[in-house]
């Protein structure tokens, strides 16, 4: 309630871990498990690079003029993110 009546909204998107080209290539070299992390969430997969745009547009669009002080995610567990066997480890 810091923050009430001065105007100030705050919005975020918090994707985890998004299947980028850079995920892809550790996925491939076996350093990251990308079937147990998509386990581990409860959407049962990982972000896209367009899942986070989507999300982002629609926090700067009108359609979220009443959403403040939320966070979207994928849903990712409270707690830890990497578990035993996500990554390898050197």
């Amino acid at each position: 309630m810091l923050l009430k009546g001065k105007r100030i909204i705050v919005k975020g998107a918090a994707s985890g871990i998004g299947l980028t080209p850079m995920i892809e290539r550790l996925a491939r070299e076996g350093k990251i498990g990308v079937a147990r992390l998509e386990r581990r969430t409860p959407l049962g997969r990982i972000a896209t690079v367009e899942d986070v745009a989507r999300a982002a547009a629609f926090l700067l669009s009108d359609s979220s003029s009443y959403i403040t002080g939320v966070v979207l995610s994928g849903g990712w567990r409270l707690g830890r993110l990497w578990g035993p066997g996500d990554v390898a480890t050197a």
